[in-house]
């Protein structure tokens, strides 16, 4: 049987990086980071961990776009007001 820990964190990283590499804008990275965290989440939480913790910001992120920010913001938004995940 495998061991399943309590507690799962999370460093987001690259996800501007991701984007760039594939001609896309920032947002577009933003938000497959964020599919990704949903679903990193919802598994999580059919395995029973019982914490999850994502560290999606930084204060090198204050000097990027303010689309950006916005999109980081509005899924921090809605992600804490799903009782789902």
């Amino acid at each position: 049987m495998i061991k399943v820990p309590h507690h799962l964190a999370i460093i987001m990283d690259g996800n501007r990086r991701w984007a760039r590499q594939r001609g896309l804008p920032s947002v577009s990275g933003h938000r497959e980071g964020s599919e990704t965290l949903k679903n990193i989440a919802r598994h999580a939480s059919e395995r029973d961990v019982r914490w999850l913790t994502a560290f999606a910001f930084s204060f090198e992120g204050l000097s990027f776009s303010f689309a950006s920010k916005a999109f980081s913001f509005t899924f921090s938004s809605s992600a804490s007001a799903s009782s789902s995940v």
